[in-house]
């Protein structure tokens, strides 16, 4: 601390004169005396003076523009030294203490002999936590307590009573405790009643702390919610107090009082009684609260390293069927902005949305991957998220087919586009999902060239289809031949027909025989076995006139199969995607 220049020694501050009743008048006799200063000497007194007074009665954010507007250097050496005791007065009623390189510090060395030095040292040792400073000058701050204005003691006196009790000096706290006396509106604060319940349990009278807690609690303001924590701890301790009523009580306060040393007091005190409950839901919230709002406390290495844990048992514990899906989506929505960008919680999102999928709920799975993927993407560009390109493109992916399980086939479309390249793993999966919503979109031609090997009935039903469409008889033949040999039970009438026409129009007559003789009544129709004959009837006659005469049996089957399906005899259109309306009839070649 910088000291004051040699012999300005400062002047008592002597605020006890500063009435509530005189406030008014001395307020606009400061405010004239600053209008009508006209030389600078004069302008920087009315400032000191007309801070000084706000400073009296605790209207620091006025004093403070005051103060900081005084230009020093127009001030002599004893204007110099009492404005840095004011100003550091302004700062420890704030609730700071003085930097160690507090310009002109009313506490430096030389300032020993001040009348108001242990007032304000016990006050800034207090502030900084500093028991050894506070215990030396403590006693005397009391004693001169009486030289400010009431607004004083009503700031002062708990704080005193609360470092007294912390170190344990009981004859100090009970002096503290006998000045309440001169103010009879002070002992009816919570502050009061908190302080006189610490002191019982320092002297082991918990009934008495109880009781005690218990008045201050019912109150309102920091120390009230300060008699709830001790309450809860006090409870806890003897087991007069549920845990299941502690964590009522605890969520009261939060809901009351965040933030600062109290709001972590009681997220701290909350994940304890969490835990002893087994309510690993609130313990989540809760753990995630402590997070967000204390991030650069001790208590959050260790909360991290128990949400992270918690996180990923939880999830797999709810999807497996233990909790009910509602329950869990619930939870999970209040949970997204506590512990967004964390990695255990976006994996776990990311297995939720999975879940989502397999169970149908596509437009649910559709947003949930958008939103981790969209999280993921900003965190990188944030610095708050390693670069993932393969993780994005798989979330990507992932939105787009859930968007196609449900039907949302140009959304899928378009956010398969905006995935881009994908990487070497994931290629095969993007192409079929884009063959999927080609021939949903009505362009199955697209779709019919997709290189990549897929063993569900639906997949190779659907590329079959698009290599017929796009007459690639043998691609076909090929994909409707695995249906039926891989997928038995899922090899429709349909199939077959789809299958015997790829099959002849491939060449393959052996297969569309071996069909014909396996489904002698397709189609539950004696009309389909008229089909199958034409087809398989060997033409007679030289090689051009049997290549005709096939040719005139391929486009005869495929009007016979037209004109049922306009005559509602044959399969159902949307199954069978070797019938055109008619007009458009695919012969092939």
């Amino acid at each position: 601390m910088t000291a004051p220049a040699s012999g300005a020694r400062l002047a008592p501050f002597a605020f006890a004169r500063h009435t509530d009743a005189r406030f008014l008048d001395e307020r606009r006799a400061g405010q004239e005396a600053l209008i009508a200063a006209h030389t600078p000497e004069g302008l920087q007194e009315a400032r000191m003076q007309l801070g000084a007074l706000y400073l009296a009665h605790l209207m620091l954010p006025e004093a403070r523009g005051l103060l900081d507007a005084v230009d020093a250097g127009a001030l002599d050496a004893a204007g110099r030294a009492r404005l840095g005791a004011l100003k550091a007065g302004v700062t420890i009623m704030a609730g700071q203490p003085l930097p160690a390189a507090f310009d002109q510090s009313p506490l430096a060395p030389g300032n020993l002999g001040w009348p108001d030095y242990p007032f304000w040292a016990a006050l800034n040792a207090i502030r900084a936590k500093d028991a050894v400073t506070s215990r030396n000058d403590l006693a005397q701050a009391l004693a001169r307590l009486p030289a400010y204005p009431p607004v004083y003691a009503r700031a002062c006196l708990p704080l005193f009573f609360s470092a007294a009790l912390d170190l344990g000096d009981w004859a100090l706290a009970q002096r503290v405790a006998e000045a309440f006396d001169a103010h009879p509106g002070l002992k009816e604060d919570p502050a009061y009643s908190y302080l006189l319940g610490r002191a019982a349990l320092g002297v082991n009278r918990p009934d008495r702390a109880a009781e005690a807690f218990a008045r201050a609690a019912a109150g309102r303001g920091p120390y009230a919610r300060r008699a709830v924590l001790a309450a809860v701890d006090l409870g806890l301790a003897d087991k007069s107090l549920k845990p299941r009523a502690a964590q009522a009580l605890l969520h009261d306060t939060l809901a009351r009082w965040q933030g600062g040393e109290i709001g972590l007091g009681t997220l701290r005190r909350l994940v304890a009684v969490d835990r002893r409950l087994g309510d690993w839901p609130d313990m989540l919230l809760t753990l995630g609260r402590l997070l967000r709002d204390h991030p650069q406390s001790e208590d959050a290495a260790l909360a991290g390293k128990q949400a992270e844990g918690l996180i990923g048992a939880y999830y797999k514990f709810a999807l497996q069927g233990k909790v009910p899906l509602e329950t869990l989506l619930s939870l999970h929505r209040r949970l997204i902005p506590l512990y967004r960008f964390d990695p255990a919680f976006e994996t776990a999102s990311e297995t939720l949305a999975d879940h989502l999928l397999r169970l149908g709920a596509t437009a649910m799975a559709a947003d949930e991957y958008g939103r981790i993927y969209d999280t993921l993407r900003l965190g990188a560009e944030g610095g708050r998220w390693p670069q993932d390109p393969a993780r994005l493109a798989g979330l990507k992916l992932g939105e787009a087919e859930a968007q196609a399980a449900g039907g949302r086939w140009d959304a899928a479309s378009a956010t398969l586009a905006a995935a881009g390249r994908m990487p070497a793993p994931l290629a095969g999966r993007a192409a079929l999902l884009g063959a999927r919503i080609q021939t949903a979109l009505g362009q199955p031609g697209a779709a019919a060239h997709v290189g990549v090997e897929v063993s569900t009935p639906d997949d190779l039903r659907m590329l079959g289809r698009a290599a017929i469409d796009a007459g690639d008889w043998s691609g076909a033949a090929r994909r409707f031949g695995a249906l039926r040999r891989d997928h038995p039970k899922d090899f429709t009438e349909a199939d077959a027909i789809n299958l015997l026409l790829a099959s002849w129009r491939d060449g393959d007559r052996a297969t569309a025989r071996d069909l014909a003789r396996a489904y002698p009544d397709l189609g539950g129709s004696a009309h389909w076995g008229q089909i199958a004959a034409t087809l398989l009837a060997e033409p007679e006659g030289p090689a051009p006139l049997r290549r005709a005469r096939a040719r005139a049996q391929l486009d005869g089957a495929q009007k016979m199969i037209d004109r049922l399906m306009r005559a509602g005899d044959g399969p159902d259109e949307s199954a069978t995607a070797s019938s055109p309306p008619a007009g458009k009839n695919k012969t092939g070649g």
